[in-house]
């Protein structure tokens, strides 16, 4: 059930959806970066907090150029590095254990929320089981990550496999990343604005306005980001494959 849930086909229609949010997002960031350094400067009676917004929209627009370029380049280093694995019963075996972790974390935070009648305990098993998700879909496929399945693979191919798989999964999310974390990002700082208007909890939603801005500026340079450790890692990588080569 759950392999038929999570294919390949579902996984880049969701990804191509989110790249899309990303880039849509741009101008909407823009306009509640802007808008919270009016209602701040307002708040504060002072011009600084406008000046701010402003140059953290010039900054954001550069993040955001950055992001989208590079998206095209970690497209790429997917697509030309590839890894060979002699089965993928491994990968199967470690998305069983994935899922069990998965439904123990969502419980447990359910039960901590119940215990302690608020919400806030269920965000980071939540976040922890997103991941997991991810993590489990790629296992189930791993074409996504270009590793296949080679019948000839040795034991050290397998090993060089699974190391390659972990770097190009973090860098096959660089769309749900960039996508994902600015809806989330801007919905926090729309959130923090509402609530700073009608001078609830100021300093608390001050806060969350501003985690708001880090969310949405790491989003935009997330591709960026990715794809950097992904050329730092694959020195490893190669370095791997020439002792390999001596080896044979």
């Amino acid at each position: 059930m759950v392999s038929g849930l999570l294919t390949a086909e579902t996984f880049n229609r969701f990804e191509a959806q989110l790249g899309r949010a990303g880039i849509m997002m741009a101008p909407v960031t823009a306009g509640l970066l802007i808008a919270l350094g009016i209602i701040l400067g307002i708040k504060e009676d002072s011009f600084n907090s406008f000046a701010v917004s402003i140059a953290a929209t010039v900054i954001f627009f550069i993040a955001h150029w950055c992001g989208r370029a590079l998206s095209v380049n970690c497209d790429l280093a997917i697509v030309n590095s590839s890894g060979r694995i002699s089965g993928y019963g491994l990968f199967r075996s470690i998305a069983l254990v994935a899922l069990v972790g998965l439904i123990g974390l969502v419980v447990f935070g359910i039960y901590m929320a119940i215990k302690l009648s608020v919400i806030e305990p269920l965000y980071a098993p939540l976040g922890y089981a997103a991941a997991v998700c991810f993590l489990v879909w790629f296992l189930l496929n791993p074409t996504l990550v270009s590793i296949k399945s080679d019948d000839s693979s040795s034991p050290g191919d397998d090993v060089l496999s699974l190391f390659l798989f972990g770097t190009l999964s973090s860098l096959k999310l660089h769309r749900v990343i960039f996508g994902g974390g600015l809806i989330l990002g801007n919905l926090a700082i729309a959130y923090s604005m509402i609530k700073i208007m009608r001078e609830e909890v100021y300093i608390l939603d001050g806060i969350t306005g501003f985690s708001g801005v880090i969310i949405v500026f790491a989003a935009a340079l997330a591709p960026l980001f990715l794809y950097l450790f992904f050329i730092m890692s694959y020195l490893i990588i190669d370095l791997m494959r020439a002792v390999l080569r001596i080896g044979k």
